[in-house]
């Protein structure tokens, strides 16, 4: 039964390179205080982009009156006479720079790469909830029609989105280095065991062993994996409520639901050599939208976007302009 990882490579290296008992015991040995001191100072979203070259792209922030919240995102403007704007939707370990490669796009598109909020009052452990800080975003910044581009765990959040009856229209989808999460029996089985682990270690201990997956992930990127897989420089330690977001929202979701609601057209990108998501999970995209389009780049990590930038242009490029399939009413 093909088998897919929700999580991308630092917490899986933790789990699948170490014993669990391993794990459970250095964490017996945390320094609480010193890594509630590293907690708190994790860098703000705006400080990350402090002298950073963003490639043409500008970093902004729309505080919505209605909630309250601060968005954040990255911006590129486009050349183009009345654009459609294309959101992006980073995975579980990135942000929005995990697309700044794709700025050619900006030919054909208003490009907007959104931070989802590390920590919101809006998170309750359920994916609705990113709709629901989705809708604020899009009202904020006066957006009424879109295409959504999801990456890796980007991709379950936009695919339940646009399922989800969403507050604009989304005229198309486009899924980077994902699957439908919970598709199978064994999806569902895989995830509730590793979330059942980390779940319950306090806050401070599971952000250590994040830290120390990700030092794990360097050295295993550089023996096995290579630097196509896992842009490094790109990765993010965030702050640990939306690791916990993430973990409960997919707990029990299954995602066959979500998929046969999809209406509007659909493209789907997926790395013959992602390490993360198989490409066997990939599949199963057309198998539950069946109007989707699956293209496999031969090669490419889980990083698609990021490494092979330029194909991924080229093809939304193409769905841009192709009459794909949409599913009837």
């Amino acid at each position: 039964m093909p088998a897919f990882r929700i999580f991308p490579n630092m917490l899986e290296a933790v789990l699948k390179k170490s014993v669990s008992l391993v794990i459970s015991a250095f964490l017996l040995y945390v320094p609480k205080e010193k890594v509630l001191q590293e907690m708190d100072a994790l860098p703000t979203m705006e400080q990350r982009v402090v002298d950073m070259d963003l490639n043409g792209w500008t970093f902004e922030r729309a505080p919505s009156e209605r909630t309250g919240i601060t968005h954040y995102y990255y911006h590129l403007a486009s050349g183009a006479v009345n654009p459609v704007p294309l959101v992006l939707l980073h995975g579980f370990n990135t942000d929005g720079r995990v697309f700044l490669n794709v700025s050619e796009l900006a030919d054909s598109f208003e490009l907007i790469a959104y931070n989802l909020p590390e920590e919101s009052p809006y998170y309750a452990g359920h994916l609705s909830d990113f709709s629901v800080i989705l809708d604020d975003f899009f009202e904020t910044i006066f957006l009424d029609t879109v295409i959504i581009a999801g990456n890796s765990v980007g991709g379950g959040i936009a695919l339940h989105y646009c399922a989800s009856d969403p507050g604009i229209h989304v005229k198309k989808l486009i899924l980077l280095s994902t699957t439908v999460f919970g598709s199978t029996q064994e999806d569902r089985r895989r995830f509730r065991g590793m979330a059942d682990k980390l779940l319950p270690y306090p806050d401070y201990k599971l952000f250590y062993l994040l830290q120390k997956g990700q030092s794990m992930l360097t050295r295993f990127e550089r023996l096995t994996i290579g630097s196509d897989e896992s842009p490094s420089a790109l990765v993010v330690t965030k702050r640990i409520a939306w690791y916990r977001q993430v973990l409960e929202s997919l707990y029990t979701y299954d995602g066959r639901a979500d998929a046969r609601r999809i209406a509007c057209p659909v493209l789907a990108m997926h790395g013959t050599a992602d390490r993360v998501i198989s490409a066997d999970a990939a599949a199963a995209i057309p198998e539950h939208i069946t109007h989707a389009r699956l293209v496999q780049v031969e090669g490419a990590g889980h990083s698609l976007v990021h490494s092979h930038a330029a194909a991924v242009s080229a093809e939304i490029l193409d769905f841009k302009h192709m009459r794909m399939a949409q599913k009837q009413p």
